[in-house]
């Protein structure tokens, strides 16, 4: 073919597609401008022609707009059926287009055609109509168990029209809380967020995820966007939850700049986004920033939470600011009566006034000289805390049933004696078990958990072995090592030390590993003084473990993880001296070394840390 045969074919070709565009283009404004003719009618009340114009385009109809088009204006002149025989048509024409199964979709709901709507919504599924396929998804979860039947199979699946099952148990709304708080779930959730913007639902999708330990599914589900308070703590409390602190801050920050925060609405929310604020600087190791915010709630909200003047507290206590220290403690005193930790603060407070009496030979040849230390000039414009106050106000609480008061009172008490030099009979503790047992063997958690300790302490570990046991035995029917997550903290860091004091060092060893790997991660900020002592226990007792089998590596690396998580000066400086024998033991004298200095610095009067200090002195 010539070089000009092929150029007139190209252009036929071309002329061809030009015909062809403009013919549609044509007929689409012919079909538009006789739906602007419809629409006229409708205006003039002439509904019959409307109909009749109607039923004509339905068969010139042929693109998606088009039957959509017909089937809007049908609804509109109320022609349901004649409605939906368009949106059938149109749809064996154009299967799973998206446009036209939503609206046929959303229709069959609303005619409550459950069955039919959730077949057309499937293909909508991940798309931008995607709520419609979770509506109907949640409907057929509910209609699923009003009639008995299988949940998650009837929502998901396809199925015929059953009638409700009269023999069916009525659920609680908690087992119909648990079926929709299950992982199948997520995925609908996010669909009914994509296709709504309404945020609840993917609130929902997150917390299923957080539920199960998935931090970084529910973390993933972030929008990117804060439009509101409530979603600005929703989203600080998940980043919060999954150790990414400084996210956290950053999302709690962002509700600052919304208009809703400056306006003297919501203030529960606010308190809360404020709150968790300051503990996210707290552990971010920025304490003066993390003050500044509680200040900030102290002095401009009136209804704050009693650990916002706590943690101002113990800031002003770390400060050496005693006088503010003692102010906040007996505000919380007075405003929170029940607030246990904040009355465990005060009495503590009181003991060090009682302990501080006691000055050493220094601080009393200073006195005695008319001068005073810096210190002593703080500590003597603090107001005393008379012990005994603080046990009224305990005594007052435990008179209303509250087993966690009497416990802390005990405590306090075991305290006093300690500065006294007075020993607690043992048969105190056996008085307590005797006035709160409710049954054979049954007490309240918290006073069997304080005696068992306190038993233990005064060395008649066989007696504290003996009522744990019949306790574990009355709540649990397996072996801890079995199922060690069903078991609280404490309770597995017992029956690890009494495994190991029956020679069960396999079953030890493997509680101590379940309680360094699943609370060994998490800094001491976020647990309690006795939960942080449990781990720092089950670290210092697998070192032990570890050394007894010659395991010196880990048996280091153990007790290092201890060191690192313990603040308290007697308790580092005892696990300094278990390091320093470990290094010694391996030859490494300057490890050693300076350990041992560690540990004295700490605990000038660790005798066992100088003693091994003198030999490894000598053996250079």
């Amino acid at each position: 073919m010539s070089k000009k045969s092929i150029c007139i074919a190209a252009l036929c070709c071309l002329a061809a597609v030009l015909v062809c565009s403009c013919s549609s283009h044509s007929e689409g404004s012919s079909f538009t401008s006789a739906l602007d003719s419809v629409d006229a009618a409708v205006s003039q009340n002439s509904v019959e022609d409307a109909l009749k114009s109607l039923k004509k385009l339905e068969k010139k109809a042929y693109a998606s707009y088009e039957f959509l088009g017909i089937a809007k204006r049908y609804f509109f002149l109320g022609e349901a059926k004649l409605a939906e025989r368009v949106l059938k048509k149109s749809l064996k024409k154009n299967p799973k287009n998206p446009e036209l199964s939503a609206v046929y979709a959303n229709f069959l709901l609303r005619k409550n055609r459950l069955e039919e709507a959730f077949q057309i919504s499937l293909c909508l599924k991940d798309s931008r109509y995607s709520s419609i396929y979770a509506e109907c998804v949640l409907k057929k979860a509910l209609v699923a168990i009003e009639n008995g039947e299988p949940v998650l199979e009837s929502a998901f699946n396809s199925v015929s029209q059953k009638k409700k099952n009269k023999s069916a148990e009525i659920k609680t709304s908690e087992e119909i809380k648990e079926i929709f708080c299950s992982p199948d779930f997520i995925s609908v959730y996010k669909n009914a967020f994509d296709g709504s913007d309404e945020t609840l639902w993917i609130f929902n999708a997150a917390s299923i995820f957080m539920r199960g330990g998935e931090f970084k599914n529910a973390v993933a589900l972030y929008p990117k966007k804060i439009s509101s308070n409530k979603e600005s703590l929703f989203w600080g409390c998940v980043f919060f939850d999954s150790g990414l602190y400084a996210e956290s801050i950053a999302v709690l920050e962002a509700s600052s700049r919304l208009a809703s925060f400056a306006e003297k609405t919501d203030l529960p929310t606010k308190t809360e986004i404020l709150s968790l604020e300051s503990d996210g600087f707290y552990i971010e190791g920025e304490e003066n920033s993390s003050e500044e915010i509680r200040q900030n709630l102290i002095q401009n909200f009136s209804k704050i939470p009693p650990q916002i003047y706590m943690n101002s507290a113990m800031f002003a206590k770390r400060n050496g600011n005693f006088e503010t220290e003692q102010k906040l403690l007996e505000f919380l005193s007075a405003n929170f009566p029940d607030y246990l930790p904040g009355l465990a603060a005060l009495g503590e407070f009181s003991l060090e006034q009682i302990k501080n009496q006691h000055e050493d030979f220094l601080s009393q040849k200073i006195r005695n000289a008319g001068l005073k230390t810096l210190s002593m000039e703080k500590k003597a414009k603090v107001p005393v805390v008379p012990f005994d106050s603080v046990l009224e106000k305990l005594d007052s609480i435990i008179a209303s049933q509250s087993s966690e008061a009497l416990v802390l009172k005990d405590a306090l008490f075991a305290q006093k004696n300690k500065l006294d030099k007075t020993e607690k009979p043992v048969s105190d503790i056996w008085l307590m078990l005797e006035k709160n047992v409710s049954a054979e063997n049954i007490y309240p958690e918290s006073v069997l958990k304080h005696c068992v300790f306190s038993l233990l302490n005064e060395n008649s570990e066989s007696d504290a072995e003996t009522l744990f046991d019949s306790y574990y035995k009355s709540k649990y029917d397996f072996l801890p090592e079995d199922s060690p997550e069903n078991l609280e903290l404490w309770e597995c860091e017992l029956c690890a030390w009494f495994a190991c004091k029956k020679g069960n060092f396999k079953s030890g060893i493997s509680l101590y590993n379940f309680i360094a790997e699943n609370y060994g991660n998490r800094i001491v900020a976020l647990n309690s003084s006795s939960k942080n002592s449990s781990i720092i226990n089950a670290f210092v007792n697998l070192g032990v473990l570890y050394a007894s089998v010659d395991r010196l590596p880990e048996a280091l690396d153990s007790l290092n993880t201890a060191s690192a998580k313990s603040s308290e000066g007697k308790e580092k400086s005892e696990i300094l001296f278990r390091i320093a024998q470990l290094e010694w033991k391996q030859g490494n004298l300057y490890g050693a070394s300076r350990a041992l200095k560690y540990a004295l610095s700490l605990d000038s009067e660790n005798n066992k840390a100088r003693l091994l200090q003198k030999k490894i002195q000598a053996e250079k």
